[in-house]
């Protein structure tokens, strides 16, 4: 895991995971895949009234497709005890 703080834009970080998954089935025998993944991060919540984040994830899997997995999300607090999020 590599983190950067990017002053005013925030924390960014970035994960890297690479694994071997063996499965052992009754109906379909032994199989084994690899899955490498990477994941990216931005992170803002310098602020009490306000913050967001966005992330993206890849997974390569050697059985099957890459898959891309976007999310982003903001929150607002008006008051202290009220926090108002959307993502």
């Amino acid at each position: 895991e590599v983190l950067t703080d990017l002053e005013d834009i925030g924390l960014f970080s970035m994960i890297g995971e690479a694994r071997r998954e063996d499965i052992k089935s009754t109906k379909l025998g032994k199989n084994s895949r690899r899955i490498n993944s990477l994941s990216l991060a931005l992170k803002n919540y310098r602020h009490n009234f306000f913050g967001y984040d966005a992330s993206l994830r890849m997974d390569d899997y050697s059985d099957y497709d890459t898959e891309i997995l976007p999310q982003a999300g903001i929150f607002f607090r008006p008051l202290e005890n009220i926090k108002i999020r959307a993502l």
